[in-house]
């Protein structure tokens, strides 16, 4: 009996393998950004944060190129059984993302700007000095904080108490639209308008409900 136990919980064990094996290479397929595993060059300059008392040691990391990345990391994941952690700056860390799926979006940079419409779309890799830089060109300002290396959506997410606020508000209150993957991996894009509930939640939840991969803000005329 024991013998035959062992060699059913061996059989498993192995058919589990097989299929996390095979997980992996449909991830790897997917990504257009990276899939870095723990024996790869760069798994330690990828698993660091910009806070160094984070000494985090994810059993996977996936550096997004674009939205879909997170999806395909989030389905993976979710076969998986792995837990998982956004970062983009690095600046928030609060728990460190020992043996989970660590998700980096730190290349998610794009930024455009409505001058008309006075608004951004900003990536969730974006620091809040690249916005300000694109802003300033149309005489613009977004609601950032005091650095401009701090990333533009966590700092969103959470509040943003910032210079302007006295004037204009929280920067969260002046999100006008999320682009987020939900728990599921899908894709969808939250506002007033579409998935209006999840849009009041992500608006102070620090992240907790939805990776966001961009945003959408007003931008103020403000040239000082």
């Amino acid at each position: 009996m024991k013998i035959d136990t062992f060699a059913a919980t061996a059989a498993r064990l192995s058919e589990h393998a097989q299929r996390n094996d095979e997980y992996l290479e449909q991830l790897q397929s997917e990504v257009k950004g990276r899939v870095i595993l723990r024996h790869d060059a760069g798994y330690d300059a990828a698993r660091r944060g910009w806070n160094l008392t984070i000494d985090q040691r994810p059993a996977l990391i996936v550096a997004a190129a674009e939205a879909a990345d997170v999806a395909a990391a989030v389905r993976y994941a979710r076969h998986t059984g792995l837990g998982i952690a956004v970062q983009s700056t690095g600046h928030g860390v609060a728990r460190a993302a020992d043996d989970a799926l660590l998700i980096l979006t730190s290349a998610l940079t794009g930024i455009r700007i409505d001058a008309g419409a006075q608004t951004a779309w900003v990536g969730a890799g974006a620091q809040w000095g690249m916005v300000l830089e694109a802003a300033q060109q149309h005489g613009l300002a977004p609601l950032l904080g005091s650095s401009p290396n701090v990333g533009v959506v966590g700092y969103t997410l959470g509040g943003g108490m910032g210079w302007l606020a006295r004037k204009h508000g929280l920067a969260l209150d002046s999100v006008l639209a999320f682009e987020v993957v939900t728990a599921e991996g899908r894709a969808l894009r939250v506002s007033e308008r579409e998935n209006a509930e999840l849009f009041w939640g992500m608006r102070g939840g620090s992240g907790s409900l939805a990776i966001v991969t961009a945003m959408q803000i007003r931008l103020y005329p403000v040239t000082t």
